[in-house]
């Protein structure tokens, strides 16, 4: 559990512990950027255990109630069985494994670094790979 912690502790110091803030032009622009235009191929970086996953790898748990935006903001331990996954809590994972965890970004601990600003509102989702 505390390694967790420790190790986001560590990401945000590394990253100032600031939040990155686009428009979602400039978020479309630099998924581009990194890994080309289709979006199926970008990758995320779970800000709690660092896990990269790509919205192609959440198709496989469609019948769990995955979709390919899930790779935004949800670790893709999620979907795995609890001895498969890593997690703050014995109850729902196996606290041996650091990754994938169960980690989401709409939960209690907000810890998503990018604000994407939308015409509808703003949304927080993970970094993309690469630009932690």
């Amino acid at each position: 559990m505390a390694t967790h912690h420790t190790d986001y502790r560590s990401n945000l110091i590394s990253n100032g512990g600031l939040m990155k803030t686009l428009s979602e032009k400039e978020w479309i622009a630099l998924g581009e950027s990194l890994f080309g235009k289709d979006m199926n191929n970008w990758k995320f970086k779970c800000p709690v255990c660092g896990n990269v996953a790509t919205p192609e790898d959440f198709r496989k748990f469609k019948d769990q109630g995955a979709d390919p935006n899930s790779a935004t903001c949800e670790c893709i331990g999620r979907y795995l069985p609890k001895e498969q996954r890593g997690g703050f809590c014995s109850d729902h994972a196996n606290t041996k494994i650091k990754q994938p965890c169960d980690y989401a970004g709409y939960g209690l601990f907000r810890l998503s670094p990018v604000e994407v600003v939308r015409e509808d509102g703003r949304i927080h989702c993970f970094a993309f790979a690469g630009d932690e």
